[in-house]
């Protein structure tokens, strides 16, 4: 093995199996991992290579995606391809415009893609508006229905009305010609549909005209202006005129999507609730649809339906993702029932519409349904500049969403168990992950400081989690400001991201630790890596340390070694780490510490892991009552536990 992470990619290739190829494939998206794509580069990979470069997410990803995924059907056909590694190349092959292969694929029957990949694939070909053609006249309406009618095949198995287009007069984009033409009025309840709208443009008319267009002819449309200055006000006042059901409410200050709507909790008349974003096209088959579920089912209390997401010229090829998605925004909700069980929105700026339903369900298990038929419902915009696409792309996601997430999911937690009260409240019942996240746009993040990171691995089945938790509590009981990171490394593999260690969300939560991620710009005092692997499989950092402490209680290294995590601290962070662990561990002339120049080691035991939650083993019994048990326990290694009892005393 070399002195740098790049001489570790053979062992590292050669150990990688193909039925490792999934997760590995998965991990390398989740990490952005430079070193895991020479690993596949070097065991010869390439197709899954070139879907993992495509979907990088960097500017040029699509273009050397494409090029080493052109390199591994010249070399073994179309055939060779994975499944995951054919549905993106015929993605990039329709987005580089190379229609004839396109074509051919598609007309190659037995290859593994999806009647929805295919049905996708077809409809963009059809559609005349994708290249810019600049057909007119009597050939753009001839193109225009042939292109609606592989469009509108998804519609048909579920009797709902076929999409169509107005005249293009008058429109910017195609995606504002959607339309519906549809006369079956429905009577019921009062619905209250709330838009919240920021700074809109020509798409709130679209948006306000599906609205009114709906079946569903006893709802009100409450438009809340997120105080989008005096520019806007025109076509406010505009929109407001289309219909008395329609009203404008203006938000004091700027406050993002939740506090809009939470306000309009407090003005709306309906006995239902749903959402509508101000960019988006919905089916006036919609509301019917979804409160004609609930009236059947009176034990449900919410429920969600599917979208089809498109860019503006209609095309919905989205290179890694599928067209069909879950709407987040099309919640809709029996609101006095609701706000009694949990409260309103958690006031964040981001994915506050995931949070809600998934709270509702842990309060009331099988309260919220999301209703695949009849088929979507909507059409959404993808949207440049849209505040989920620089923190999502196809396999990853920014570290603060998932924070976010494991920080609500830990509250449901708690909420299930009666544990706490439901519901936000007057104070926050968890920490946001940065200052970005509150409603208040118009503070800075201010400058992060910490005494010390502790950076690793801190999934459950991670065999640090514990300790890297375990040296975090230890720093934070000193007195020292201490936060937590999560480096993923690649053992064990797991095809899907695993939440972290609950009892991590609980310290947040509670106050006891804060969070950050290596790419964050914050400045810390002492630097601590538990999971050594972790630092090599980085894209790279912004933490800014002042020293760094690797700690490992591994003496035979697997997968690095002390002079590459030596080498990638000093690139990522500037530093040349010291190195420590148990004295037991580390004898002298142990193999990790032989590799440690004698004035870079310090004697680093492990802390105490105080408080963590027990965790199950399969075969073993939990201590007896009258017994108490001590001990480090690896959840990932029974072999770890000595046999036979006697030794255990």
């Amino acid at each position: 093995m070399g002195d740098s992470p790049t001489g570790l990619v053979p062992d590292a290739a050669q150990q990688l199996t193909a039925s490792d190829l999934d997760a590995y494939a998965a991990f390398a998206l989740r990490t952005r991992s430079p070193f895991a794509r020479e690993v596949l580069r070097a065991g010869g990979h390439t197709d899954v290579l070139g879907r993992v470069l495509a979907l990088g997410g960097a500017d040029g990803s699509h273009t050397r995606g494409l090029a080493v995924l052109d390199d591994a059907v010249a070399a073994g056909g179309v055939g060779s391809l994975r499944p995951e590694a054919l549905s993106v190349w015929t993605s990039l092959l329709l987005r580089a415009g190379r229609e004839d292969q396109l074509r051919e694929v598609l007309a190659t029957p037995d290859l593994p893609l999806t009647d929805a990949e295919r049905w996708v694939l077809r409809t963009d070909l059809a559609n005349p508006h994708r290249t810019g053609a600049g057909l007119t006249g009597d050939a753009l309406a001839a193109a225009e229905r042939d292109w609606l009618a592989v469009l509108n095949e998804v519609h048909a198995p579920d009797g709902l009305e076929p999409v169509e287009l107005l005249p293009p007069e008058g429109h910017d984009t195609v995606y504002q010609r959607l339309t519906t033409t549809l006369d079956a009025p429905v009577d019921g309840d009062l619905v209250s549909v709330v838009m919240s709208a920021y700074r809109p443009d020509a798409d709130l008319r679209l948006a306000v005209r599906g609205v009114l267009q709906q079946t569903w002819r006893n709802l009100e449309l409450i438009i809340v202006d997120d105080a989008s200055g005096p520019g806007s006000d025109a076509l406010l006042e505009e929109v407001a005129a289309l219909d008395p059901r329609v009203r404008v409410v203006r938000a004091p200050r700027n406050a993002g999507t939740y506090a809009a709507r939470n306000l309009a909790l407090t003005v709306a008349r309906g006995r239902w609730m749903t959402f509508q974003d101000s960019d988006d096209w919905t089916h006036p088959r919609r509301i019917e649809h979804q409160v004609r579920h609930l009236l059947d089912f009176p034990r449900v209390l919410a429920n969600r339906t599917w979208t089809l997401r498109s860019y503006p010229d209609l095309t919905m090829t989205f290179v890694g993702y599928p067209a069909r998605r879950l709407n987040a925004s099309s919640l809709l909700l029996d609101i006095a029932q609701v706000t009694e069980l949990v409260g309103d929105f958690d006031v964040t700026r981001k994915s506050g519409d995931m949070e809600l339903p998934l709270r509702l369900r842990a309060v009331r298990p099988g309260s919220v349904r999301d209703l695949s038929h009849p088929s979507p419902l909507a059409i959404t915009q993808l949207r440049v500049g849209s505040l989920s696409r620089d923190d999502a792309v196809p396999g990853w996601t920014r570290w603060d969403r998932l924070a976010y997430r494991d920080s609500y999911l830990e509250w449901h937690e708690q909420l299930a168990t009666g544990r706490i009260a439901p519901g936000p409240g007057s104070t926050r019942p968890f920490p946001l992950p940065r200052h970005g996240w509150y409603a208040d746009r118009d503070q800075r993040d201010p400058a992060v400081a910490w005494d010390v990171v502790v950076l690793g691995d801190i999934r459950p089945v991670a065999p640090d989690a514990l300790r890297t938790l375990g040296v975090a509590r230890t720093a934070s009981a000193s007195g020292l400001r201490t936060a937590i990171a999560h480096a993923e490394a690649p053992r064990p593999l797991s095809t899907k991201r695993l939440d972290l260690l609950p009892a991590v969300s609980t310290d947040v939560r509670l106050g006891r630790l804060g969070l950050t991620s290596p790419h964050e710009d914050d400045a810390v005092d002492v630097l601590v890596v538990t999971s050594p692997e972790s630092v090599l499989h980085l894209d790279g950092a912004g933490l800014r340390p002042g020293s760094v402490l690797v700690v490992t209680d591994t003496a035979e290294p697997q997968g690095w070694t002390v002079a590459a995590v030596d080498s990638r601290c000093a690139e990522l962070f500037g530093v040349t780490p010291t190195w420590g662990g148990p004295a037991a561990v580390h004898e002298p002339g142990s193999p990790v510490r032989a590799a440690v120049p004698a004035d870079r080691w310090t004697d680093a035991d492990l802390a105490d892991v105080v408080g963590a939650r027990w965790l199950e083993v399969p075969g073993r019994r939990r201590p007896s009552a009258d017994g108490i048990a001590i001990g480090h326990h690896l959840s990932d290694a029974r072999e770890h536990w000595p046999e036979p009892a006697t030794a255990i005393r």
